[in-house]
């Protein structure tokens, strides 16, 4: 087959010469005489110019332009063709991080052909000379002229995107190609050729050419590349008799030139065959793969060489023995492929081709393999010096400590980049942290501090990159990407930082979460949102008790605050409400963000453990997940002991590990068979659902069949209802139960009985059953499921079963598998607890949703007979005061009468006494409870310096001005509680006053007495009629004794209702009962009696004493008829509240003993206190692979103070599909 071969810069060969095709080199030999005859010859004038540009390295368009067929480059690349001349160029190896082009200029100044047609052609043959076997071509014409290459390289700029030089680049060479095209056609075009790349990168430029025999030459600039190519074609000229350099030579096969020389037929032709061209395609683009394999192996040393201060020994080292073997590699290839090439040219099976190209294409040795250098490394070379070039400070492999650097700038705002180098490749978020970071670094103040961590230099433990905040020399910020996220759609609620109360705060149980529209003059009034603090991040919520907004940071008055929502056009500035129209808001937020459930269950049977466990199983998906978070979530602390067995040890001893989970003084851990739940406690569980925010009451209550007996059962029981007493709703009632009784305990069942009875039968489609430990019995009930269901068969009234919407299999050994391995002690058998945390998430999740679905039980409705008791409780001092009120304005009324009797008052001053003046008194709640002292020594008696003279009591030693014990009685001296409080420090005196703990007393709000004017219908319709003196008198007095009348039949009504109020307590009580309006008496009595003694008046001693006396003899008569049956309908709990009801109604002191009521209700109720949990972990792993991350939330000035930044999370997102 016919060849044309590029000239490469071989002696000068004539025609006849012949060629051996199978290693692609001239023989010495030649099938002509020589010289030929001009005739043989035929000369054609071409003087043609060509000019190609290539960018990048394409060595397959560069052969095609030099007309180099893939199977005489594969001869070229195997070493089988040397090169000389203009083709030296394809030595040319540019650096990978450089811009590289080349210019191809050729000049083909005249083509010789062999003339076959010139008869004396056949005498002017050599056949004798040719060698038997080795030629498989003759050269038959030969182009002439000169082939220049000028080569331009462009080293990487760090100063200027890829891009922008990248066009620089090319700009520059277009010129130079314009200008050089232009001198092809004989014009001088220099003054154009002007460059744009700066001094510091300047271009490399250098020049292949024929002209050149063994290399290239190197010139300043593309200047020179362009003189000399104006010179080049002068020189060219004068070589070879003006023809110039071979260019291209044109072979024809012997057995073809045979034909026209007959006599060629008797020599020996050599076999060849050509191989495939798409196997030598593939070669040459192996070959390319092993150059851009040394591109990037070199470019890495580079660079790994100039980094290494922040790398490991090994990092470089490693790539220099890549590059070892990569060497090695090509160099194999080469003696491989120059054998198997020749073999196969010369008609040997192509098999081996074929295996040897597979063999490197995709084996140990192929370049893919060998420049698969993991993006990490790859990136983890040049990252830490790039930050450290932006300004941050690197700790690693340097030896300086994180601690250190944290110290010396405590004063600030400091950022701290963990990362660790395959992070940076398998960590999704790697490129929103690493832009986080660059913004930070741009924005940095001078002082403050920016590092980066890497984390595999120090052995630091680490499942994330991340970016922490530290204030103070604290970190307060864990993850600043996933802070980003989770404030990127927030909007925020702030106030003045110095109105915040943040000392003894505890949350007000009747609240809710705020859920206004913004204020912004361009929001939307119809949109409502909910607000979070740009401090804490916490929901905020309104306390209807107090009119405080409560956050994590603290509360402060609802009339503090402004407000920014995330709308775009809200503007940068907080906005402020109406004062008036805001508080219409907050009293009408509704509470359908609350959820409360009740949970219940024997002691022993897991209930701490099952809470802490729900918490964990509504957070994380899997176990994993929650053994990659770096802390162990939890409500209750508990505790529980494994066994460490070493089985491949028979000898060595079992080890016992005690497992412990948080800690709480009001807590016992449970671990040595006492309830670890000691009183009821409530635990809101604030996450975010969807787009709003929820609250999840957990109601965890002490375990049934207390350890300590029965009768600290019936207390618990008592403390169950009067703590549900303080929410409007249950939503549901959970009773837990071990999955492996197989009977039910006489404690359970009575406790079962006892809850049975207490609740109102509406309450049964809100109660579930959850059974624990269920792994032993498949997830199924187990044992108990027998003895439950007959228990239950004995109330059918209640209308409770055990069926599959009521019935929920839980397994807490996960979260003890996950406890333990937190606290160093990992237990074998991890898939099974993975399969035990997959189901038991799954049965929480389906229990919530059930009773999310519920209607909402009214708990005033399930703890009738404890909502009874709750409002006698709270009657008990108005019901007091107001006996003595009573009394106060009787005697006030009859002075008037004397007054009126005084027939000396006549005209003006008988109509300014014709009004009874009346007192009476308001609650003002106190903040939070106050211990003060009831010693003689600590209370002030005195006047008030008024003109009845009546003297007050002025407690001066509030020996604990904001007391935070929850469970002591209010107005009740020397309750045992009292022993708890920060006055005494576990000693029996007072740290203030030094006086006994018995002498001193809680108090919740103090009243207010105040006297006004009662204005009488009657007399006054008299005054406006005109009446005399005498008519106006007698009605004065006719109504004001009419009006005693009034007040002495109010006041046996409420002393009535008091006796019988004390009479249910007694029969109602399942703690054992003490008359609480005798023991307030009492205690009004002595201290009456100190302000006797000095000196004050005996009228409301007198009183008091009276009252104590008429109480208890009407306890006595309602307790008679109470056992004598009579009149027992009336002491239902119905009964109570319409006697309430009645109460209120009353003419005179019924709407101030309402007020006095709610005023005191609404001081308990302050004092009724939760333990708000809010779990900080934001969101699941999903949004940290976002391409990029969120702008950072700007804050800025507010009409009232500045803020400041600061932390917190929410979590569950499971949840939104319910």
């Amino acid at each position: 087959m016919d060849l044309k071969r590029a000239a490469l810069g071989e002696a000068v060969v004539t025609l006849g010469t012949l060629y051996d095709a199978r290693n692609d080199t001239f023989l010495s030999a030649s099938v002509l005489k020589s010289p030929l005859p001009s005739d043989a010859l035929q000369v054609t004038k071409i003087d043609k110019f060509d000019v190609e540009v290539f960018y990048g390295d394409v060595q397959e368009k560069e052969f095609e332009a030099m007309s180099i067929s893939t199977d005489l480059g594969l001869s070229i690349l195997t070493g089988l063709t040397a090169q000389q001349g203009s083709s030296i160029f394809l030595l040319d190896q540019p650096d990978n991080h450089s811009l590289s082009a080349k210019l191809h200029h050729t000049l083909i100044t005249t083509k010789e052909t062999l003339n076959f047609g010139f008869t004396e052609l056949k005498n002017l043959l050599a056949a004798k000379d040719v060698p038997s076997g080795h030629a498989t071509h003759a050269l038959v014409a030969i182009d002439w002229g000169v082939r220049s290459v000028v080569a331009a390289h462009q080293p990487s700029s760090r100063r200027m995107p890829k891009n922008v030089a990248e066009n620089m680049f090319q700009s520059d060479f277009v010129t130079f190609q314009s200008i050089v095209e232009a001198l092809t056609r004989g014009e001088h075009l220099t003054d154009h050729l002007r460059t744009t790349t700066g001094p510091d990168e300047p271009m490399e430029v250098t020049v292949y050419s024929d002209v050149l025999e063994n290399d290239g030459i190197i010139v300043e600039d593309l200047q020179g590349g362009y003189e000399f190519l104006e010179l080049v074609t002068l020189y060219a000229k004068e070589k070879g008799g003006g023809k110039g350099f071979p260019i291209t030579y044109s072979l024809l096969p012997i057995e073809a030139l045979a034909l026209f020389l007959p006599s060629l037929g008797q020599i020996f032709i050599g076999r060849y065959v050509r191989p495939s061209s798409e196997c030598s395609s593939q070669f040459l683009r192996l070959f390319n793969d092993f150059q851009s394999c040394e591109q990037i192996l070199d470019g890495l040393q580079k660079r790994a060489g100039a980094n290494a201060k922040y790398l490991h020994s090994n990092v470089l080292q490693s790539i220099i023995t890549r590059k070892e073997k990569r060497n090695s590699a090509l160099e194999l290839m080469k003696t491989k492929l120059r054998q198997t090439l020749q073999s196969v040219r010369g008609g040997s099976d192509p098999g081996p081709l074929w295996q040897l190209l597979s063999e490197f294409q995709e084996g140990e040795l192929s370049p893919r393999n060998l420049s698969n250098i993991e993006k990490s490394v790859q990136q983890s070379i040049d990252f830490p010096s790039d930050a450290v070039s932006k300004g941050a400070t690197y700790i690693g492999h340097n030896g300086i400590t994180l601690d250190d650097l944290i110290l010396k700038f405590s004063h600030g705002d400091n950022y701290v980049f963990f990362f660790k180098p395959n992070f940076i490749e398998n960590d999704c978020s790697w490129q929103a942290n690493q832009d986080i970071l660059f913004e930070l670094l741009e924005t940095k103040r001078p002082g403050g501090l920016i590092a980066i961590v890497d984390c595999e230099a120090i052995s630091m433990t680490l499942d994330r990159v991340r970016i922490a905040h530290f204030q103070g020399g604290q970190e307060v910020n864990g993850d600043l990407l996933e802070h980003r996220h989770f404030i990127a759609d927030k909007c925020f609620a702030t106030c003045n930082e110095q109105t915040v109360q943040s000392k003894n705060i505890r949350k007000p149980i009747q609240r809710r979460h705020v859920a206004v529209p913004c204020p912004g003059v361009n929001c939307a009034m119809a949109e409502i949102r909910e607000w979070i603090c740009p401090r804490c991040e916490a929901p905020i919520e309104y306390g209807f008790s107090d009119k405080f907004l409560y956050c994590e940071c603290g509360r402060s008055l609802y009339s503090n605050y402004s407000f920014k929502c995330n709308n775009e056009s809200h503007g940068p500035s907080y906005a402020l409400y109406d004062l008036k129209h805001f508080l219409r808001l907050l009293n009408g937020l509704c509470q359908s963000k609350y959820l409360n459930i009740l949970i219940l269950g024997e002691t022993g049977v897991g209930k701490s453990t099952f809470i802490n466990a729900l918490v964990n199983y509504l957070e994380f998906e899997t176990l994993d997940d929650a053994i990659g978070f770096d802390k162990l979530n939890y409500l209750i602390p508990c505790s529980f002991s494994t066994q460490v067995m070493d089985r491949d040890n028979p000898s060595q001893p079992i080890q016992e590990k005690r497992i412990k989970v948080g800690s709480r003084d009001d807590e016992k851990d449970g671990s040595r068979g006492d309830s670890a739940t000691q009183r009821t406690q409530v635990y809101p569980v604030t996450f975010n659902m969807g787009d709003s925010t929820q609250t999840v009451r957990l109601i965890d209550t002490p375990g049934m069949g207390d350890t300590r007996g029965v009768d600290f059962d019936r207390k618990n029981m008592a403390d169950i209802l009067s703590t549900l007493s303080g929410y409007d709703e249950l939503h549901g009632i959970l009773i837990l139960l071990k999955s492996n009784s197989a009977r039910l305990t006489i404690s359970f069942s009575y406790c079962i009985k006892e809850l049975l009875t207490h609740l109102h039968h509406n309450a049964a489609k809100n109660m579930a059953f959850g059974f624990t430990n269920t792994r032993i019995s498949n997830y199924t009930p187990g044992d108990t499921y027998g003895p439950l269901k007959a228990l239950l068969q004995q109330r059918p009234d209640m209308g409770l079963s055990l069926s599959t919407p009521t019935t929920y299999c839980f397994d807490s050994e996960s979260f003890r598998y996950l406890a333990a391995l937190k606290n160093g002690v990992p237990m074998p058998n991890k898939l099974d607890f993975d399969r035990s945390w997959k189901h038991s998430r799954d049965e929480s999740l389906r229990l919530i949703s059930h009773f999310k679905q519920n209607i909402p039980h009214k708990v005033k409705n399930t703890v009738s007979l404890n909502g009874a008791r709750q409002l006698i409780g709270e009657l008990t001092k108005p019901i007091a005061e107001i006996s003595q009120l009573i009394h106060s304005n009787i005697a006030l009324t009859e002075d008037k009468m004397q007054e009126l009797k005084d027939e000396r008052l006549t005209g003006d001053q008988l109509r300014d006494r014709l009004h009874v003046q009346k007192i009476q008194m308001s609650a003002v709640p106190l903040a939070h409870p106050r211990t003060v002292c009831g010693n003689a020594a600590c209370v002030e008696v005195r006047s008030d310096g008024t003109e009845e003279d009546k003297t007050v009591t002025i407690y001066k030693a509030h020996c604990h001005g904001q007391c935070g014990l929850r469970d002591v009685q209010a107005d009740q001296l020397a309750h045992p509680g009292l022993i708890r409080c920060w006055a005494f420090s576990g000693s029996q005196y007072c740290r203030q006053c030094r006086h006994h703990w018995q002498e001193h007393l809680h108090i919740l709000y103090e009243l207010v007495e105040k006297t006004v004017t009662a204005v009488d219908g009657t007399i006054q319709q008299k005054l406006a009629s005109h009446a005399n003196d005498l008519t106006l008198r007698e009605t004065a007095l006719k109504q004001h004794d009419q009006r005693i009348s009034e007040y002495k039949q109010e006041r046996e009504k409420i002393r009535d209702a008091a006796a019988k109020f004390g009479v249910f307590l007694k029969k109602y009580s399942l703690a054992p009962y003490n008359d609480a309006l005798i023991a307030y008496l009492d205690y009004l009595i002595k201290e009456e009696q100190m302000k006797v003694q000095a000196g004050g008046s005996n009228k409301r001693l007198l009183s008091f004493t009276e009252e104590r006396h008429k109480h208890t003899e009407a306890i006595k008569v309602i307790t008679e008829n109470l056992n004598s049956n009579a009149n027992w309908e009336t002491m239902s709990e119905g009964a109570i509240d319409r006697m309430v009801q009645s109460l209120y109604k009353l003419k005179h002191f019924g709407s101030t003993l309402e007020n006095l009521r709610h005023g005191i209700a609404t001081a308990h109720e302050a004092t009724y206190r939760e333990i708000p949990f809010i779990i900080r972990r934001k969101h699941g792993r999903d949004f940290r692979c976002a391409t990029k991350p969120p702008e950072p939330h700007r804050h800025h000035p507010m009409p009232v103070a500045p803020e400041t930044k600061s932390p917190v999370k929410v979590f569950f997102r499971r949840l939104l599909k319910f």
